[in-house]
């Protein structure tokens, strides 16, 4: 059973049933009378969008898609502005069981899609969500650990402690024509632009272990609902396991065809018929109620910021949300080695990136990034790379695992981390194809890996620096 007692960190694998988790009432679980439009897709850098179907970028392969409708009828979770509420899913390797032709150790995400339904008037800028993602955070329902919202930053809020954050504000995402009348969404989030890379099976490699395998996303609407609990604010429940086994549209994984949409669809893989509710300021397994103006009686009747369901499926809807994300089949990142040495703020490890799985000599762009990292001024950070190979054995030094054999440090091209000093908010971007053009002794056919190195002030001398872990094999190109 899920009890209050698993409210402690080390409760990683949870059980795989839905038995124990606390029901929520039937009000949370919101009929969608109105049609589900699409809104088409919204490049999160530049704010342009662009209608459905008018595309004109490559076309992406789904790596993860929870996007079935329950087969009785469609629904949405209601929410209150001052809940997060997380779920739970999983990109396979190419290792994990099933067939995933095309999968990698980490994956670059270019779309992001989601649903969601309002009875709020759009307001100024669009709709004003959040969402968050992590590689992995303890598996099903986080593992029964709070986490700090906290989206001003800090080490432990969304901003500093997610692997990938996006705030809505101002993408003018649509809401309703005018307040107190449904209005249900499809958008698809360009963030091909960002350089996301999510690590497949939590870090690479399948474990057969829920806290080590599945990625948690966090989602937030911070929009007041207009009519109170009467006309919540929500997200698409989705995913049926019965009519589209899990892991269905995934890589090259047939999809099902959805009963009210006609649209292909899948359910998702790793989704589970429970999420994580957490509501500000009201602790896990609190009898009171959430203060205003949470959504009244959400996180209440002793169970607090915990773990809910529906009751059950498939005598309810399967407790899962909409989401489908996209990435390159193509031009996914290289693999990943050796570990990133954590930095001086608390829960802050930074992950290396790259953009690709090669890199011209010559022409085009490749970034490497490296990132969560400590922000702020004065912490240069450099890119050292090698085309010997790794050592068998890494060296544990002062900065941390050294993986590279005979490298070279890329001294012209500094990176600064940007952000906030004492916040872990920075992020490196080194100009990797520059970086190889300007090496003489980098020729096309060597294959590069890479760490990178950055100074931290929060530790002293002579550990005030940090290597973070690796990427490779890299194939240079004329």
């Amino acid at each position: 059973m899920f009890r209050s007692s698993l409210i402690v960190a080390g409760a990683a694998l949870l059980c795989s049933t839905a038995a124990a988790q606390h029901e929520l009432g039937s009000a949370r679980r919101v009929p969608i009378t109105a049609p589900i439009k699409n809104a088409g897709t919204v490049d999160v850098t530049t704010g342009r969008w662009t209608a459905p179907g008018t595309s004109t970028k490559a076309a992406p392969v789904n790596v993860f898609n929870n996007t079935c409708t329950w087969t009785v009828t469609n629904f949405y979770g209601g929410a209150g502005e001052c809940e997060d509420i997380y779920d739970e899913g999983r990109v396979p390797t190419a290792s994990s069981p099933g067939t995933h032709v095309g999968a990698q150790a980490s994956q670059k995400i270019l779309n992001l899609e989601i649903g969601y339904c309002t009875f709020n008037a759009t307001p100024a800028g669009g709709m004003n969500m959040e969402l968050a993602f992590w590689n992995k955070l303890n598996g099903n329902c986080i593992g029964g650990v709070p986490v700090n919202h906290s989206k001003l930053g800090g080490a432990t809020g969304w901003t500093g402690f997610a692997n990938f954050y996006l705030d809505t504000s101002g993408l003018a995402l649509p809401g309703s024509t005018s307040n107190g009348f449904q209005a249900c969404w499809i958008a698809t989030l360009d963030v091909s632009g960002l350089g996301w890379t999510l690590a497949s099976d939590g870090e690479g490699t399948f474990d057969n272990l829920e806290d080590q395998d599945k990625f948690i996303w966090g989602r937030r609407i911070n929009d007041v609902s207009p009519g109170g609990s009467a006309s919540p604010n929500g997200f698409i429940l989705s995913g049926d396991p019965t009519f589209s086994a899990p892991g269905n549209c995934t890589y090259t994984n047939p999809c099902q065809t959805d009963v009210f949409s006609g649209l292909p669809c899948g359910t998702g893989l790793g989704s589970w018929d429970g999420e994580w509710i957490n509501c500000d300021n009201v602790a896990p397994g609190a009898a009171t109620l959430p203060p205003a103006p949470c959504l009244p009686g959400v996180a209440a009747y002793g169970y607090g910021t915990n773990c809910y369901w529906f009751g059950g499926y498939p005598t309810n809807v399967f407790d899962s949300t909409y989401l489908r994300l996209e990435g390159d089949l193509t031009g996914g990142g290289p693999g990943t080695f050796c570990t990133s040495k954590p930095s001086s703020i608390p829960a802050c490890v930074p992950a290396l990136s790259g953009t690709g799985t090669s890199v011209s000599k010559t022409t085009g762009t490749y970034t490497v990034t490296a990132t969560p990292v400590p922000g702020g001024a004065g912490k240069p950070g450099i890119l050292i790379w090698t085309k010997s190979g790794l050592l068998g054995t890494p060296v544990n030094t002062s900065f941390g695992f050294l993986c590279l054999a005979s490298f070279q440090r890329a001294g012209a091209f500094p990176a600064s981390p940007g952000g906030t000093n004492g916040l872990c908010n920075g992020t490196y971007n080194w100009p990797f194809q520059s970086i190889v053009a300007s090496f003489g002794t980098i020729s096309a056919g060597n294959t590069l890996h890479v760490q990178g190195w950055y100074r931290d002030s929060g530790f002293a001398p002579p550990g005030n620096a940090n290597f973070t872990n690796g990427i490779g094999p890299i194939t240079v190109t004329p």
